[in-house]
C-alpha cells in the first residue's frame, strides 16, 4: 500500500505542476485515495478530496485510478480560473468582476490575466487586490492592456509573477520602481545598462514623445536639455586619466576641456601655462605648458580658412590654398585696409584697397609710401650680400649713402676711363606711351649696340642700366684733366705770342 500511495502522490504533484504555474500559496489541496482489498479487480475507491476548504467526494466504487485523477484535475483547474459576465472596457484601471463559476483558488496579491471569451487575443493583465468568496467578486488592478473596446464575457486566470507578459507600458505608480514620480523612479532605477524599448518600459506611454514627457525629458525629438531650469548646476565628464575631460560650469557659463574652472567661454587646456589673465572679449582660450597650435586640416586641393564676419557679411579671411599652394590674407569689404601694428598704437604697415602700400603710413599716397617723421635719417635701407645703401630724403633732393669700407673690397685699382664709355650713349627725347609725358633717356636696343655693358635682358623685356654716380665722377675728373691740360696749353701759347 505504501508504494501505491507514493506513486499517486508523485503523479498528482506532476499533474498540479502541469495545471498551475508558480504563484503565492493561496490554496491547500489534500486528497486520499484508499485501497479496498474487497473490491476485486476494481481495487480502489475514491473516498475524499478537499481543495481550498471545499469538499469533493465520491462514495461510488472506483472504476480505476485514471478516472479518479481526471475528476480531481478538473476540479483543480476550475479552482484556478473563473468566468465573469461583467461588462468592462479595455482600460488600465481597477475592475470588479462577478464570477458565474470557478475562482475557488483566487486570493489577494495573486497576478491575474483577463481574456475575452470570444477573442482570446484580447487580453488584460493585473493583480488581484480583493477576493470575496461568498459573493464571488474578484477585484483586479489592471496595469497591462492589449485589447480595445469592451466586452461582457471574460475568462480570468491566475498567473505567475515570473510569467506575466505586460503587453502595454506599466505606469510608474504601478511598476517595480518603488516610486510614484519620474524623478524618484530614475533614481531608484539608476543608470540603465542597455536601452529599454518604450513598449516594454515603465513609462506609462506607448510612444517616445509621451515617454519623454513622463520621465521629465524635453519633448523635442532627438534632443535633451540639461539644467533646463537655469540653475547653478555643473556637468562634468571624466576620461581615463583626465578628471576634467569636459566641464560645463553653470555659474561661469563656460565650457572647459581639460579645465575645471574655464577662464573664457571655451577654455581648452593641455597643461597649465602659469598665471594668465585672458584679454577682455576672449571667447576661445587654448592653454599649454609647451608649444600649442590650432590645426585646420582638409583633403588635398581644398582650402583651409578662418573667416571674420559681422552682420554685413565676411569682412576678411585668412586662407591656405592647397590647390594654388598660397597663403592669402584677404579683405572682402570694399575700401577695406589691411594694417599691421607693433603695438596698440604703433602702425607698421598699411595695404590699401587700391594695392598701395604704406610703411609707417596709414593712408599711402603711392604704390610704395615710406615715412618716418620721428627721425631725420631712418627711412629706406637696402641691403644685399655685397653691401648696404641708405636713402636720405631732404628738401629738394635725395642722398644715397652706400657701403664703401676697404674691408668689403678686393683687387683695388684705378678706375678705367669713363668719358669715352659715356660718350657712346645716345641720349634721346621721347614721349612715354603709358603717361603721354615727354621724357629724356636712352633706347635699350641702342644701348645693346653702343654700350653692351649697360644692357640687361630679362623676363620683363629689354632694359638699360644707367652708369652709377662714381662713373660720372670719373668722367668729370677726366674732363677736368682735359680742361686743365688745355688751359696750360693755352697759357703757354699766350705767353709765346706776348713775346
Amino acid at each position: 500500500m505504501s508504494y501505491f500511495r507514493t506513486s499517486i502522490a508523485c503523479a498528482f504533484l506532476l499533474l498540479l505542476r502541469f495545471f498551475v504555474a508558480p504563484a503565492p500559496a493561496v490554496a491547500q489541496l489534500s486528497a486520499t485515495l484508499e485501497n479496498s482489498q474487497a473490491s476485486g479487480p476494481s481495487f480502489c475507491t475514491y473516498a475524499e478530496a478537499n481543495f481550498s476548504g471545499t469538499a469533493y467526494a465520491s462514495t461510488g466504487p472506483c472504476t480505476g485510478f485514471l478516472p479518479a485523477m481526471q475528476d480531481m484535475a478538473q476540479h483543480v483547474a476550475n479552482a484556478w480560473r473563473g468566468t465573469s459576465l461583467t461588462t468592462h472596457s479595455c482600460t488600465a484601471t481597477s475592475k470588479a468582476f462577478t464570477l458565474s463559476s470557478g475562482g475557488a483558488g483566487f486570493g489577494a496579491g495573486a497576478p491575474a490575466r483577463i481574456v475575452e471569451t470570444a477573442v482570446s487575443t484580447e487580453v488584460m493583465d493585473g493583480q488581484i487586490t480583493a477576493w470575496d468568496p461568498v459573493g464571488l467578486i474578484v477585484t483586479i488592478n489592471v496595469t497591462g492592456v492589449n485589447c480595445t473596446g469592451s466586452a461582457a464575457d471574460w475568462q480570468i486566470y491566475l498567473a505567475s509573477f515570473e510569467n506575466v507578459t505586460v503587453s502595454t507600458p506599466v505606469s510608474i505608480a504601478n511598476g517595480g520602481t518603488g516610486a510614484t514620480d519620474a524623478a524618484t523612479a530614475r533614481t531608484n532605477l539608476g543608470v540603465l545598462s542597455s536601452p529599454v524599448a518604450v513598449a516594454d518600459g515603465g513609462t506609462g506611454a506607448t510612444d517616445a514623445a509621451t515617454a519623454r514627457t513622463n520621465l521629465g525629458v524635453p519633448s523635442n525629438e532627438g534632443g535633451a536639455v540639461f539644467n533646463d531650469a537655469g540653475g547653478d548646476f555643473d556637468f562634468r565628464v571624466e576620461g581615463d586619466t583626465q578628471p576634467n575631460l569636459l566641464v560645463i560650469d553653470g555659474a561661469l557659463e563656460a565650457i572647459g576641456i581639460g579645465e575645471i574652472a574655464p577662464e573664457s567661454l571655451v577654455h581648452i587646456k593641455k597643461a597649465s601655462a602659469g598665471v594668465h589673465t585672458p584679454v577682455g572679449g576672449t571667447v576661445l582660450l587654448v592653454e599649454s605648458d609647451i608649444n600649442a597650435a590650432i590645426e585646420i586640416a582638409t583633403a588635398d586641393t581644398f582650402d583651409s580658412s578662418v573667416r571674420f564676419t559681422s552682420t554685413d557679411g565676411i569682412g576678411a579671411e585668412v586662407v591656405w590654398s592647397d590647390n594654388t599652394e598660397s597663403f592669402d590674407l584677404i579683405t572682402r569689404t570694399a575700401g577695406a585696409k589691411t594694417r599691421f601694428y607693433t603695438s596698440t598704437t604703433l602702425l607698421a604697415m598699411t595695404i590699401a584697397s587700391d594695392q598701395e602700400v604704406g610703411v609707417g603710413v596709414i593712408s599711402p599716397a603711392s604704390r610704395l609710401d615710406v615715412a618716418d617723421t620721428s627721425v631725420a635719417d631712418n627711412v629706406l635701407l637696402l641691403t644685399d650680400d655685397s653691401g648696404t645703401c641708405e636713402a636720405q630724403p631732404a628738401t629738394g633732393s635725395l642722398t644715397w649713402s652706400c657701403s664703401s669700407d676697404r674691408a668689403l673690397k678686393s683687387n683695388i685699382r684705378e678706375a678705367a676711363p669713363a668719358l669715352e664709355r659715356l660718350s657712346r650713349f645716345r641720349v634721346r627725347d621721347y614721349v612715354e606711351r603709358a603717361t603721354g609725358l615727354p621724357q629724356t633717356g636712352v633706347i635699350a636696343q641702342e644701348v645693346a649696340v653702343d654700350a653692351p655693358d649697360h644692357f640687361v635682358k630679362n623676363d620683363s623685356g629689354l632694359m638699360a642700366s644707367a652708369p652709377n654716380a662714381w662713373v660720372l665722377i670719373k668722367a668729370i675728373q677726366e674732363l677736368q684733366a682735359e680742361v686743365v691740360a688745355q688751359a696750360a696749353l693755352i697759357g703757354d701759347l699766350q705767353r709765346r705770342v706776348e713775346r
